[in-house]
């Protein structure tokens, strides 16, 4: 058994142990499914589900060996406030929604079920902020998170969905859905599993998810194709992406994919475009088989995607150009990264990618706590703003600046400080400099690394422990 394979086991098994006391709580007695009629009323009656209009809101646990709460009305939100639903003995879904269109799930703690949400041919719904997990009965943990089956155009956002039997979240025949800023760990098969066999699970969005400790992080199979799949964070999964079985035509960019036993695997599946992602240490990077027609790069000079087990040293990137032939460095590897004879990225990176456009995003934004956030913004004179939130933990008030080391992928670099502020104990403030980007000569890829320095006297600094990094690029 590989180490990666074994630290997921251990990490699992933290998480489970965790949610011993997660799920430690009183719960009303089971009393079988709850429902939300069609009429807007709440049967049984004495459910702890509080009404006001078509806001439903929990007031206590619940508990159910059958479905927990089933909703059979439109344009409604299902508020838990924090509380849980829990399911025992052999129970079902724990929210259950068929045929419905514009409802709100969230707030809600799920376990214990065969499913936390289940969503059948329905639309316009949205499942937010809820944490579904394993429950402390082995036997009736959730199998699937979150799980549609022929649903359109429903966002899932902000969930925690961890230690799920089968996968954290689920798609069959499901078209246009949404699915960002979810923590999704710790689960057993997939984080995220699309599977279409003859019905389409196509022109979905993944982005901005964190998925960690996964046996796969997101895996797209029988014919699931034309989704995007992009800024994630894929960290310490035994696969990071999987594409299998006529899974064509998805746009896979601007990902993290580290310390994994395979970052990309694709079967018998083509034209997938990779580029603009991070693949770092990872024991394999890339396993294909009867997929020859994939690309890895976004042509020049946009570039394609980094690789850790490539030569980036001083020699790398002595020549630009299509051809990487004239004299001068453009942020690509002069030479190619060779997958296999019939694939490769012809323009890797020096440098880990960025994300188009002129907002900032952090290299390995799950790595640090929020009070560590660094971030940029532009204004209309053509100024970036760098933002720093730092947080005094120490035992003693002093003055605090921030410092941002900023270097162009051609070499140009410059050093910018904020102003000092006096930072009291157990405070958080923000700091700024302004960066000038005012002519097309200034456009480019530009890393950035920032730290917290502080003061008795503002005359001898000492730095902080900890230290930032973010990229962003500027237009012409």
């Amino acid at each position: 058994m590989n180490r990666r394979a074994v630290s997921g086991i251990l990490a699992i098994l933290l998480v489970m142990g965790a949610l011993l006391l997660v799920f430690n709580i009183q719960l009303v007695e089971a009393s079988g499914t709850i429902y939300i009629r069609p009429d807007g009323s709440v049967d049984p009656p004495t459910a702890p589900i509080h009404r006001d209009g078509d806001r439903y809101t929990l007031v206590g646990n619940i508990s159910s060996d059958g479905d927990g709460i089933v909703i059979e009305r439109d344009n409604i939100l299902l508020d838990g406030a924090g509380y849980t639903l829990l399911g025992i003995g052999l129970p079902d879904w724990g929210i259950l929604l068929g045929g419905r269109r514009n409802v709100t799930v969230r707030n809600m703690k799920i376990g214990a079920f065969w499913g936390g949400v289940f969503l059948h041919a329905s639309s316009e719904t949205s499942i937010v902020g809820n944490h579904i997990q394993h429950g402390w009965q082995s036997h009736t943990a959730n199998y699937y998170g979150i799980a549609l089956s022929y649903s359109d155009s429903n966002t899932i956002s902000g969930n925690d969905i961890t230690a799920n039997w089968f996968d954290g979240i689920y798609f069959y025949g499901s078209n246009y859905n949404i699915i960002s800023g979810n923590n999704i760990t710790a689960n057993f098969r997939c984080g995220i599993r699309f599977e279409a066999e003859g019905h389409a699970t196509s022109h979905n969005t993944i982005y901005e998810n964190n998925l960690e400790n996964n046996d796969c992080g997101i895996c797209l199979s029988e014919g699931s194709s034309y989704n995007t799949v992009n800024e994630n964070n894929l960290e310490n999964n035994n696969r990071g992406i999987e594409i299998f079985y006529s899974s064509d035509w998805n746009r896979i960019c601007e990902n993290n994919m580290e310390d994994s036993s395979c970052a990309i695997t694709i079967h018998k599946s083509s034209h997938n475009a990779f580029h603009h992602n991070s693949l770092l240490n990872n024991d394999l990077q890339v396993l294909l088989s009867l997929s020859p027609s994939n690309s890895w790069d976004n042509g020049y000079p946009s570039g394609g995607n980094y690789w850790s087990d490539q030569y980036h040293g001083e020699y790398a990137d002595l020549y630009h150009g299509p051809n990487q032939d004239r004299p001068g460095g453009d942020g690509i590897v002069d030479a190619p990264y060779v997958i296999d004879e019939n694939n490769q990225d012809n323009y890797p990176l020096v440098k880990p990618p960025v994300p188009p456009g002129l907002s900032a995003d952090l290299v390995r934004r799950q790595a640090w706590p929020e009070h560590n956030h660094f971030d940029v913004s532009k204004d209309e004179d053509g100024y970036q703003t760098l933002h720093a939130k730092v947080e005094n933990t120490g035992n003693q008030t002093m003055w605090c600046r921030a410092v941002f080391y900023i270097t162009r992928n051609d070499g140009v670099s410059t050093v910018i400080e904020s102003e000092s502020l006096f930072v009291e104990r157990d405070h958080t403030v923000e700091f700024s400099a302004a960066f000038g980007i005012l002519t097309n000569a200034d456009t480019g890829r530009y890393y950035v690394s920032a730290t917290c320095e502080y003061s008795h006297n503002k005359i001898v600094w000492g730095q902080g422990e900890k230290e930032k990094s973010f990229k962003f690029t500027v237009a012409p």
